[in-house]
């Protein structure tokens, strides 16, 4: 087995963020996709009624087919799972910006259907694919009992409609209590964040205490919205929240720095280094290799195991992924590098795809890099039947008679807004505005 060296720097490593967040870029094997949805030019899909799934155990053994039907959007409204281990109906409702609300699970018993699960969503105001809540219950002595997947996230926000603090509130005990907290101070004259600090709760002594003791200042960023739900330093790397660079402080002294460059590609380079900014402890770079989105990720580590600063790196890892000409992943590898250039594959899936003249997937298989044998082993496949074509837009224009609607800058909703700043939302479309 290869050696992962620890990261234990407190300024440095990935490991001061949250649980969430993983030390590597440790590949995550992607999940069979119930819909593999391609776009025309009209923008109408087309979707599967049918799909019949299989693993393999030395041979390909055929486990369940599901049907689906669909809202006019293409939302997935039923799914009716037929298989070895009986049959099970999933019932789905979206809200207006096509975002799951509610997801209730049916088993058929002797020929009836009885609950068995159900989840639900309410989302940011906002960002309308964030959840400030979700309520997941299971069916128990004819009752719904909420179960450990329950959360809720309570957003505040400043006058600027910029993110102040999230809440994260996890069932412990029976109820819903305080679990993290992510907080970001902002420049006033800037008006951009300039620090950022995540806490846990510490039920013991009823208090929050800085995650792994360490926080981060004096924020620079190339771009910002104001909506930061994520605490991981090197989430703000990509998408409309980026950041050039920031101090790293632990317990209360400064301890490194993070400083990213942004390529005309879309690439970067993100370095951690220790208290004196010139000495990287970990690099870290992407880089896209095609016009089709594929990219490596390379961690370089400048440390050895006594957290000593080395000039050439101890450790280098490499996430690679390759996309083909339709936008799917083909194939997600994380190896080591060696000083010769070579590779060896710790983790790996390989993802095949047949397609209809429609360009749809007509067959999926995913395969699992076996380290002893060096090869690829099939594990997953997906046969879809029926696409159908969904002529929905999903681009919704916004109608003038649509209901108004107000919300405070905590996200609460404001039945007779009076003198102030509010978020109004008519139909899809969510403005700030001063009454």
């Amino acid at each position: 087995m290869k050696k992962f060296y620890p990261l234990l720097l407190c300024g440095l490593i990935l490991s001061c963020m949250p649980a969430a967040s993983s030390p590597r870029f440790a590949t995550q094997k992607a999940p069979a996709a119930r819909h593999i949805v391609k776009k025309s030019p009209d923008a109408a899909k087309w979707l599967p009624e049918e799909q019949t799934e299989y693993i393999y155990e030395d041979e390909w053994i055929e486990i369940g087919v599901v049907q689906f039907t669909y809202d006019s959007k293409g939302n997935s409204i039923t799914e009716l799972l037929t298989g070895e281990d009986g049959s099970y109906k999933t019932i789905k409702e979206y809200d207006d910006n096509n975002q799951r609300t509610s997801m209730l699970t049916l088993a058929e018993e002797g020929g009836t259907w009885v609950n068995e699960s159900w989840t639900t969503y309410t989302y940011d105001p906002i960002i309308h694919d964030y959840y400030i809540m979700r309520m997941s219950y299971n069916w128990t002595d004819n009752a719904w009992i909420e179960n450990i997947k329950c959360e809720t996230n309570e957003i505040v926000r400043n006058d600027a409609g910029n993110i102040v603090s999230i809440v994260k509130n996890l069932p412990l005990g029976g109820a819903l209590m305080p679990a993290y907290k992510l907080e970001w101070t902002y420049d006033e004259q800037s008006g951009k964040a300039v620090g950022m600090t995540y806490y846990y709760y510490n039920s013991t002594k009823d208090s929050w205490v800085v995650y792994n003791a360490t926080e981060y200042k004096d924020l620079v960023w190339e771009a910002t919205d104001g909506q930061m739900t994520e605490a991981d330093i090197n989430s703000f790397t990509e998408g409309p929240n980026r950041l050039t660079s920031c101090a790293v402080y632990c317990q209360g002294a400064i301890d490194g720095y993070f400083f990213v460059s942004y390529d005309a590609n879309g690439g970067y380079t993100a370095n951690h280094t220790f208290a004196d900014p010139s000495v990287i402890g970990i690099s870290n770079v992407k880089a896209f290799t095609d016009d089709l989105g594929s990219f490596t990720l390379t961690t370089y580590e400048y440390f050895d195991n006594k957290n000593n600063p080395t000039t050439e790196p101890e450790y280098i890892g490499r996430l690679r992924v390759i996309y083909n000409e339709h936008g799917d992943v083909t194939l997600e590898t994380y190896s080591e590098v060696f000083e010769e250039g070579d590779e060896d594959i710790l983790e790996g899936y390989k993802y095949d795809y047949t397609y209809d003249e429609n360009g749809n997937v007509s067959e999926y298989v995913s395969y699992v890099y076996d380290y002893d044998t060096y090869q690829y082993n099939p594990e997953t496949k997906i046969v879809f039947n029926n696409y159908i074509k969904i002529s929905g837009i999903e681009n919704v224009a916004v109608d003038k008679e649509a209901t108004t609607e107000y919300f405070d800058m905590q996200g609460r909703r404001v039945a007779n807004p009076a003198n102030g700043i509010y978020i109004k939302r008519q139909g899809e479309k969510v403005v700030k505005v001063k009454l």
